[in-house]
């Protein structure tokens, strides 16, 4: 739970991709656009904004922008802090979590993004299962 304290900055990485560089970011030249490429830099850093118990909301450092999935089904940076930044996360494991779009009908919408779907024109959001898993770290 401490993790996601309100203001805490965190970096969100895929647990599938191996290596230093598999953390959730802004793209450098397009901050609206998100990938799986960042480090631990501003790119990568997420600013934690708790709605209530289970349900926060993730600004990126570098852009001021909020994380969303749109109404689209679209995984991107381009919030405003409206209802489709909203994300229930559930833990999976110690530090692993899962981000579930709060208010998409029908199908369910995480954060997720695939090992070949990593460039940032490529973002995903995923339904479920191991593609949807990020390690948390409080900076």
């Amino acid at each position: 739970m401490g993790k996601f304290k309100n203001g805490n900055k965190i970096v969100i990485k895929s647990v599938l991709i191996p290596g230093p560089n598999n953390s959730l970011r802004t793209v450098p030249g397009n901050l609206e656009q998100v990938s799986c490429t960042g480090h631990m830099g501003p790119f990568a850093t997420w600013t934690v904004q708790k709605v209530k118990k289970k349900v926060v909301k993730l600004i990126n450092k570098k852009s001021g922008k909020y994380l969303r999935i749109d109404g689209a089904g679209n995984l991107n940076c381009g919030g405003t802090g409206g209802k489709w930044c909203a994300f229930k996360k559930d833990r999976v494991s110690p530090g692993v979590f899962t981000f579930k779009a709060l208010h998409h009908p029908g199908a369910a919408h995480y954060v997720g993004i695939k090992k070949k779907d990593c460039l940032p024109k490529n973002p995903k959001t995923c339904t479920g299962g191991k593609f949807c898993h990020f390690k948390v770290i409080v900076k």
